[in-house]
């Protein structure tokens, strides 16, 4: 299975179609490639990655940063967003500091796990309304996308596709009542 199989059916469980980028970036990303040097500051790097860490964190599996969706983010940021979406983006970020300055008098990286969740659901929540301020809708929009890459990138990785899915070329018969409980991963073929 390679990995533009991987996307399609990644795509197909997921309900959805992925944003043209990221499906770009994701059929071209080499894990443990060059570091890319991007326009982005460390603090704006580190907030994406501790995202990622939040939606995707260590369980009886790994974690995003475990399997590398560190690196895949920095990658698709650098290499694959076009100049306006970048900047959309970095906004978004900065936006999140600043709705955590206002919210606990301190910036995004020094809150704690549980106030960095409770941030970033307040942020979900206020931006999925229809009636967000601009400066919301930039917070949620880059949250939106960094939920995307995350899962993207968790999901391409060897790790993830090895750890949370099975692959059965032959998945056998129809059985319209399995029980999913009793597998314990989405199957794939």
């Amino acid at each position: 299975m390679n990995r533009r199989e991987i996307l399609k059916l990644l795509s197909i469980s997921l309900g959805a179609s992925l944003t043209p980028s990221i499906e770009a970036a994701a059929l071209s990303f080499k894990p443990k490639a060059t570091k890319v040097k991007g326009s982005w500051t460390n603090y704006q790097r580190e907030t994406a990655h501790i995202c990622a860490e939040l939606i995707m964190p260590q369980t009886e599996t790994p974690s995003a940063l475990q399997v590398g969706v560190g690196d895949f983010i920095d990658f698709v940021v650098n290499s694959w967003f076009t100049k306006e979406e970048r900047k959309k983006f970095l906004r978004g970020l900065d936006e999140i500091n600043r709705v955590s300055r206002k919210k606990y008098d301190s910036a995004f990286l020094s809150l704690s796990e549980v106030e960095r969740t409770e941030l970033l659901n307040q942020i979900e929540a206020n931006g999925s309304e229809n009636r967000p301020n601009r400066r919301d809708k930039q917070a949620y929009s880059s949250f939106l996308k960094l939920k995307e890459l995350t899962v993207v990138g968790y999901y391409t990785s060897e790790i993830g596709l090895k750890a949370e899915r099975a692959y059965v070329p032959m998945p056998g018969k129809y059985d319209g009542f399995f029980r999913f409980d009793q597998v314990g991963k989405q199957w794939a073929s």
